[in-house]
């Protein structure tokens, strides 16, 4: 007699293999070039997608194309990788900016010193002179140093250009401002001297003179004038002789000796009744 026995399995289907279905790109850190700067990948990351779902970074084994250093514009970078004869690809952009122009000397100002009036032996003072430097790409710099000063002459009367000269990368500029130099002030010497008379002018045999409101002036060649309260000489009074009397001021400065007069009146003593 034939006996018989069972037990069960269990026949799944087969697993397809897991294949590649993309990839993705995290740029780099840096996408702004200068033309003539290489690319640089720091900080990309490129990640595999799996038609199971599953996700793999990817490390090497990539190919990255489309940067041309010496074309500037915006361009596409584009990220390859094959896995299994499927390749994928994912791409991201990138700026290529063109070379900016080394700032060159374009020209200088100049801002005048406080003194622009000399007299003839002074030497040229450039307190609060100053001095920019302005450069092709717009910007402006304060030059304090390595300029020269020259057309000016101390000793020649009339107004003179000075010329301020600046050289950089072997490129000089100009600037210029004037000044005045006047002939040398002749010294002030006394002219002449003018006279107010006192307030009394009229007296009687025997007063004394009064001085009391009398002005003294002395005027100079530049045109000044000075009132004189001492140093003068007063003469021609007598206090015994009637009549009309010129009085005589002389004030003596520098070796210059100037005078001026007014008159008074001397009366003679009325008798007493």
């Amino acid at each position: 007699m034939e006996k018989t026995a069972t037990f069960e399995v269990t026949v799944s289907s087969a697993v397809e293999p897991e294949v590649l279905e993309s990839i993705s790109v995290t740029p780099p850190a840096k996408t702004d070039y200068t033309v003539g700067e290489e690319l640089e990948l720091t900080g990309m990351e490129v990640t595999a997608g799996y038609t199971d779902g599953s996700t793999k970074v990817i490390t090497e084994g990539y190919t990255v194309t489309g940067y041309d250093k010496d074309v500037p514009g915006e361009q596409t970078i584009t990220i390859s990788y094959t896995e299994k004869g499927v390749e994928k690809t994912a791409t991201f952009e990138v700026t290529v900016s063109s070379a900016v122009e080394p700032e060159v000397l374009e020209s200088i100002s100049v801002t005048p010193p406080a003194k622009t009036d000399y007299t003839v032996g002074e030497e040229l003072e450039l307190t609060g002179m100053e001095v920019t430097a302005r450069y092709t790409d717009g910007s402006t710099k304060a030059v304090t140093e390595g300029f020269k000063v020259t057309g000016y002459d101390k000793d020649r009367p009339g107004e003179q250009t000075i010329t301020i000269s600046y050289t950089e990368q072997g490129l000089e500029k100009t600037a210029t401002f004037t000044v005045t130099v006047r002939s040398a002030v002749e010294p002030e010497v006394l002219e002449s001297i003018m006279v107010t008379p006192p307030a009394k002018t009229a007296y009687t045999v025997g007063e004394e003179l009064e001085l009391t409101g009398m002005e003294v002036t002395a005027r100079y060649t530049d045109g000044s004038k000075k009132d004189i309260t001492e140093g003068y000489t007063v003469t021609g009074y007598d206090k015994d002789v009637p009549g009309e009397q010129t009085i005589t001021i002389s004030y003596t400065e520098k070796g210059v000796e100037k005078t001026a007069a007014f008159t008074v009146t001397v009366r003679s003593a009325v008798d007493p009744k």
